[in-house]
């Protein structure tokens, strides 16, 4: 599949240096009347005058318009004051995007100026300016280029060469010069007004540092961004020592700088200017102003750049309600903010949306700009795009052909706005099947991507990936697999850039995910499978292998340094915690979120010196934060001769795949096709086996016309083109069958022991009961709970760094084998044991209030602080049934009920609370225990890192709030063999491309634990308390976890009460 680039219209955040507005009265004639009229038409002026000093513009053209019909009614045509309030009210005009009416009045007032002061006079001149600016706004370049050129000539022979006015006339030029497109015209003329500028004012002057922004955006547009940068940062640094950090020039170069970082492939860097750019401009200037509003703009398009959809569209959504209402529908900045909305909602799959607003957008944008304007030009480019996303690939491909002929025209062959549409449109040209047009258009795309770039930059990456669908359907299969190392190599500089938070690095890895498996495929093709095995496997819980790799190389340290190690990250969490909220309370304190952004930094840089002075006094840590991934050549020393590793890809638009490997070290490769509508499916046969409702299903199976299933309520209307499956179960288990297990049955048969890792919600799937052979009839003869022993791993890569984790945790000597915590303190009635049964479909917790009603459970998406928030105001019901859980297994180890002996302990009530379990972690307690059982609630978050344990919420101090998140458990310490979480559904979480299943199953492999039983929906109390005492008694007796699993599952197979596959089939083992 061809992937597309989108422009985003960034609002331009260079300092244009411009004449200042002649915003001041001139004298008054004699007369009383006019003096007295004078005097009220300049009390407007002023008042007008002061307003747009302040930003407030629509307050200031209402002062303008009136001061204007003051004058035009007492005063003649062409008084200078009358002249003035036309040229101020005009600004204001286009100042509001109404071009129209600004230049209805600035036409006029420059004609009489003409003719009564000259057309070298000052005033004269500063009205030719402002209407070649508007005339620039229009995208009608070659009038405003006329005018500029016009202006510096007149400057030049009257004042000379060297003039400030002359200088501004240059850089107002060359500002034009570089809108249509005329770098070469514009450079040459920036840098000789700059030499001369620093020889006049010196280098610190401000009028040198705007001179010197401007040059550095010119820079940037050329693709010079080495220059660039460097001119930027430099520019920076004096305006900082000159003006301070938060004067609005500093900030108009710190936006300038994040761009620069952004347009070269670095959001970390542009992330952490643009946040605080927004915070000090929030703080400064308000939420409104025209700067505020820039800043969120660029902020959102970052997010999307990260992959941050959600967070993006908070914020573009937040921006364009308030442009809206600040400066109307139709202009400018309202229409870029509409545009990169609907770029969103492409983002997010919601294409009706883009579709309807970007042909919107379009219209206006045509209307008020123009046909060739860059503006009007980015939306065809992207309302193409949307076409294409909506296989609509006709009108695509006529839009693109037309939006790549003006680009061209207007801006050059090799301009990056014209690269972009070039790669495109041959995007296009391979969906249609013309892919000769398209190598034509995508290999001269890549030459000027690389010399413009560089090798690494994600536009560049993307115009190689196209390449390599082109020349694998032109049968070139040799220069497609050319060019996969250097886009892996590019792809992972990207994903291991520093400064991104965990999150950012998941969000930018999700979209290569699918490439990296689609490259796979290709390996796979060409029968190179090691390749294609190690490929396919960094394709999957990338962060988890690396938490992993961290929290081993933090453990081999000394215990001070460790210390001092986990300090300092808590360190940056709680400084980054304190500068989002004021973030999101808009606060107006800048030297506040000044001096915590100042800490943040100076943190970070003591960090990163304190990693790299253990990285030089520590080898083995050193060591251990390099180990690369894991090889298929390492399944000899990994695999038992019993075991096979079995690996499904599936990528976000359904193309599958599996790899088996042995004890051999050779990868064996499957094609499965396409499975289509993967999450429907999957959550369908988990309803059908355990319905959410605790009873029988309640409704029928569809099969989709895609491919797949769905499971429809009663009344739920059928899907188009769907048909009603008579026998539910029957049709599933043929199918899993024919879809995952009998593809590989050649290849694994002979193993009992199968290691899955699954990938994406194949992770929500319970093996253990798909069938591996029917008899004559077509009954399930066997399930694979019969013939195989059935364990997860989230990655090759994983399960070789749990392996060695067993191998070091196999000399541990843990004093106790039990730590058990449950039933804890929910609600009123706890100890008259009044409360809920797990499995029987009530909902485990309710609402406090109609507002976290109505913002927590419509599952709209919600950022972190949002859900937070939510999560706060729920009312958790009691489990009694967990204490038999608790005592029943306790029981095992010869345990008591409560408190504990020499084998167990456990906490339950009150003690059964996020405090004491942060008491014993500090005690470093939770190390002396080889299985850890906590039978409580699970919160299901929306953002993973919010999954949590929810332990006792009554009774907590208010620093403690119960929920023990997945973004917490990395910072507790134990060296468990097992933990067992049982509670409803900790097996499930969000499944993520890149990585697998996110939350607590994922957290608790970070802090430490080799092996972890989960379940993937809430079962009956009863069934979970015999289940775990069966499976804690063969674990005792001497029984590997995954066959006491096995055993127990097999038993409750047999058992007159829990033979049902809901009470037995939804635990599932993580681990080796």
């Amino acid at each position: 599949m061809l992937f597309k680039n989108l422009i985003t219209t960034i609002m331009a955040c260079a300092t244009l240096w411009l004449t200042a507005p002649p915003m001041a009265w001139s004298q008054t004639s004699s007369t009383t009347t006019q003096v007295k009229i004078s005097v009220e038409g300049n009390r407007f002026m002023n008042a007008g005058i002061q307003a747009y000093q302040q930003g407030k513009i629509p307050e200031a053209s209402r002062l303008f318009e009136k001061a204007r019909t003051i004058y035009s009614r007492e005063l003649v045509e062409n008084h200078p004051d009358t002249l003035h309030s036309m040229h101020n009210l005009a600004i204001t005009y286009r100042d509001l995007g109404q071009y129209d009416q600004a230049l209805a009045l600035q036409e006029p007032t420059l004609q009489l100026r003409r003719a009564n002061l000259g057309e070298d006079h000052p005033a004269t001149l500063d009205s030719m300016n402002e209407l070649a600016i508007t005339y620039g706004a229009l995208g009608q370049y070659n009038k405003a280029l006329a005018l500029k050129e016009r202006i510096l000539k007149l400057w030049h022979a009257k004042r000379g060469e060297d003039h400030p006015e002359t200088l501004r006339s240059m850089a107002n030029l060359a500002n034009t010069y570089a809108d249509i497109g005329q770098y070469d015209k514009a450079l040459p003329l920036e840098e000789h007004i700059l030499k001369l500028w620093r020889s006049k004012l010196g280098e610190d002057h401000p009028d040198t540092l705007s001179l010197m922004n401007n040059l550095a955006t010119t820079y940037a547009d050329l693709g010079q961004h080495d220059k660039a940068l460097a001119l930027q940062e430099h520019t920076l640094q004096l305006r900082r020592t000159k003006l301070g950090e938060d004067h609005p020039d500093t900030l108009g170069s710190m936006a300038n700088l994040a761009n620069t970082y952004a347009d070269l492939g670095r959001p970390d860097k542009a992330l952490v200017l643009e946040e605080t750019t927004l915070q000090l401009r929030r703080a400064k200037l308000g939420e409104d102003h025209s700067d505020t509003l820039n800043s969120m703009a660029n902020l959102a398009t970052t997010y999307s750049a990260l992959s941050q959809h959600d967070k993006a569209l908070a914020l573009q959504e937040h921006t364009l309600q308030l442009r809206r209402a600040k400066l109307g529908e139709d202009h400018p900045d309202t229409l870029t903010s509409m545009h990169n909305l609907a770029i969103i909602y492409s983002a997010l799959g919601q294409h009706d949306k883009a579709v309807a607003l970007k042909e919107h957008t379009l219209k206006l944008r045509r209307s008020k700009l123009g046909e060739n304007h860059p503006d009007t030009l980015a939306s065809m480019h992207n309302l193409a795009a949307t076409y294409a996303d909506l296989s609509q690939h006709d009108k695509a491909l006529a839009l693109e052909e037309r939006t790549l002929k003006f680009k061209r025209a207007k801006l050059g062959e090799d301009h990056l706005s014209t690269l972009t549409t070039m790669n495109n449109l041959a995007a296009t040209y391979g969906t249609l099947g013309q892919h000769d047009k398209a190598l034509e258009l995508l290999e001269p795309t890549l030459k000027l991507r690389r010399a413009k770039l560089g090798e690494d930059h994600p536009s560049t990456l993307d115009t190689m990936n196209n390449l390599v669908t082109t020349y694998g359907t032109l049968g070139q299969p040799d220069r497609a697999l050319a060019l996969l190392p250097g886009i892996v190599g590019g792809t992972e500089k990207l994903r291991t850039l520093p400064g991104l938070a965990t999150e950012q690095r998941q969000s930018i890895f999700a979209k290569y995910s699918d490439r990296y498996q689609l490259y796979a495929k290709r390996y796979a093709s060409a029968r190179r499978l090691a390749e294609a095995f190690n490929l396919g496997d960094i394709s999957k819980a990338r962060t988890l292998t690396d938490s992993i790799k961290a929290q081993s190389a933090l453990r081999s340290l000394p215990v001070v340094e460790q210390q001092k190690l986990q300090a300092s990250e808590s360190r940056a969490q709680a400084l980054k915690a304190i500068i989002d909220r004021f973030s999101a309370t808009g606060t107006r304190d800048s030297g506040a979120v000044l001096a915590l952004q100042k800490q943040l930094d100076a943190h970070n840089v003591d960090h990163l010196q304190l990693v790299a002075s253990l990285n030089s006094r520590y080898p083995k840590y050193a060591q251990i934060t390099q180990i690369k991934a894991a090889t298929a050549s390492q399944a000899k020393q990994l695999l038992g001769s019993e075991e096979i590793f079995v690996s499904y890809l599936v990528t976000t638009y359904g193309t599958a795949q599996v790899f088996v490997l042995d004890t051999s070290g050779e990868a064996k490769w499957v094609d499965l096709g396409q499975i289509k509508e993967l999450a429907k499916t999957v959550a369908t046969y988990r309803e059908l086996i355990a319905p959410s409702t605790g009873g029988d299903p309640s409704g029928h199976l569809v099969a989709l016309k895609a491919g797949g299933y769905q499971w429809l309520d009663a009344g739920q209307a059928l899907p188009a083109d769907a048909s009603i499956v008579s026998n539910d179960l029957k049709a599933f288990n043929r199918y899993w069958h024919d879809t995952l297990i009998k593809p590989i049955l050649p290849l694994a048969g002979p193993y009992k022991r199968w290691i899955i890792s699954p990938d994406k919600d194949l992770a929500l799937l319970p093996f253990d009961t798909l069938v591996e052979a029917f008899n004559a009839d077509g009954q399930p003869a066997q399930t694979l709970v019969q013939t195989r022993n059935i364990t997860l791993v989230q990655s090759f890569a994983v399960f070789a760094l749990l392996k060695q984790r067993e191998v070091d945790y196999a000399t541990l000597q843990r004093p106790k084998a039990l730590f058990a915590m449950g039933n804890a303190v929910y609600g009123d009635g706890w100890a008259e044991a009044r409360g809920i049964r797990r499995g029987g479909g009530t909902r485990g917790f309710t609402p406090r209030s109609s507002d976290a009603a109505g913002q927590g459970y419509a599952r709209a998406p919600m950022q972190s602080i949002a859900e937070r928030s939510v999560m706060d105001k729920l009312v958790w019901q009691n489990l009694p049934g967990t204490a038999h859980e608790i005592k029943a297994v306790s029981a095992v180890f010869n345990g008591k009920a409560q408190g504990g002996d020499v084998n167990v302990d456990t906490y339950v009530g009150p003690n059964a609370s996020e405090g004491k379990l942060q008491q014993l972690n500090a005690a470093g307690k939770l190390k002396d225990y080889r299985y850890l059982l906590f039978s409580a609630h699970g919160y299901l978050a929306q953002n993973p890192e919010l999954s949590s344990l929810v332990l006792s919420q009554q009774g907590n101090p208010p620093e403690i709030d119960g929920y023990v998140t997945a973004g917490e458990w990395p910072l507790y310490d134990v060296q468990s063999d097992l933990t067992v979480l049982s509670a409803c559904d900790t097996g499930v979480g969000r499944t993520q491309a890149g990585e697998s299943v996110m939350g607590l199953p994922y957290a608790l492999f970070v802090a430490g634990n080799k092996n972890t039983l989960l379940s993937l929906w809430p079962v009956d109390d009863d069934a979970t308390a015999e289940f775990m005492r069966h499976f804690f008694t063969k674990i005792k007796g001497g029984t590997s976890q995954p066959d006491a699993l096995r055993q127990t599952k097999q038993e409750f197979m047999q058992h007159p009460q829990w033979s049902n596959l809901r009470f037995w089939a939804a635990f599932v083992l993580y681990g080796v």
